[in-house]
């Protein structure tokens, strides 16, 4: 479990299940995560869960609410690359919790926990580059603009561009 100011990262419970699966059912904001939204049982979000707590290659936590540990989204650190020292990450807050800073609090302990345990040293993301909001948090945080791939992603009958945006991670850091 790891504490930031406002949230906690923790493994995922039970209980989170209900808000995994409505998050994983919002066809708007996966199709802000570049997600292709299909309908999702309980059981494929468990099976969903299970590959990415079981996979080496990624870190995945429950961003909890750190006044009283309920679930408020995820974070996860995908397709790490040992040799090379970077990772993709990926953020999912609830709608009705954007905005309150979880994800500025969560990214940085994510950040440190990769480049402390796992030797990360780089952190890649891509955003929908007209996603301002998520840009601005990004760019707040460290992360700068690296490419963009023009028309990239597509989804009711449009196609998108997609920023490419890259942090080094400072090693001075400690958890």
């Amino acid at each position: 479990m790891l504490e930031a100011t406002l949230v906690t990262l923790r493994q995922p419970l039970e209980e989170d299940i209900n808000l995994l699966v409505s998050l994983r059912n919002n066809l708007v904001l996966q199709t802000k995560l570049m997600s292709l939204p299909r309908a999702n049982t309980t059981q494929k979000v468990k099976d969903w869960l299970n590959s990415h707590t079981t996979n080496p290659q990624t870190i995945f936590f429950v961003i909890a609410e750190k006044k009283n540990n309920q679930a408020c989204g995820y974070i996860q650190l995908t397709n790490m690359n040992f040799i090379h020292g970077f990772g993709e990450i990926g953020i999912c807050i609830s709608p009705s919790d954007q905005g309150k800073g979880y994800g500025k609090d969560a990214i940085p302990i994510l950040e440190s926990y990769a480049l402390e345990i796992f030797k990360i040293r780089k952190i890649i993301l891509k955003v929908l580059a007209d996603n301002q909001p998520a840009i601005s948090l990004y760019e707040k945080l460290g992360y700068r603009k690296v490419g963009i791939h023009f028309q990239h992603f597509y989804n009711q009958c449009q196609f998108y561009d997609v920023l490419i945006m890259e942090k080094l991670l400072d090693s001075s850091k400690k958890l």
